[in-house]
This record gives C-alpha cells, sequence and structure tokens, in this order.
C-alpha cells in the first residue's frame, strides 16, 4: 500500500495477489463500486486494473473544500 499527496491531491495504491487456495467469499461485488462512486463524487479517479493474478487500485482525491467526507447516516 502506499497514500501520499501530491500538490493538492491524495494518492492511494493498493495491490493484492490472492492466495491459490483461497476460497472465493461469494461477496456482492458492490464494495469497489461504492469506492468508485464515493470518489468520483468528490472530484477524484480510481482504476482497477488485474495483470495475471495481481489486482490493483490506484485512487486519486483532491483535497479541496468540496472533498469533506461526512459520517454516513
Amino acid at each position: 500500500m502506499i497514500i501520499g499527496v501530491r500538490g493538492d491531491t491524495l494518492h492511494i495504491e493498493v495491490s493484492d495477489t490472492p492466495l491459490p487456495d483461497s476460497p472465493q467469499h461469494g461477496t456482492s461485488g458492490t464494495g469497489l463500486n461504492f469506492y468508485r462512486n464515493r470518489i468520483e463524487s468528490l472530484g477524484g479517479t480510481v482504476t482497477i486494473q488485474q495483470e495475471s493474478q495481481l489486482w490493483s487500485m490506484r485512487a486519486a482525491i483532491p483535497l479541496s473544500d468540496i472533498a469533506v467526507v461526512s459520517p454516513q447516516e
């Protein structure tokens, strides 16, 4: 995981290689879509890639007055 700030943007990079014997968790698949929608609503970008068995996600989130994250009700 890499987290850093360049200029007025927060950058996050995460990658993972699932273990060969790990079971499928049967999730609904809404997790990544939730984060993508939330970050894009703040004016940011999300990129998700798979290369062979390596999954990676990169996010860029602007750090401005508009990008104030408040708790969900």
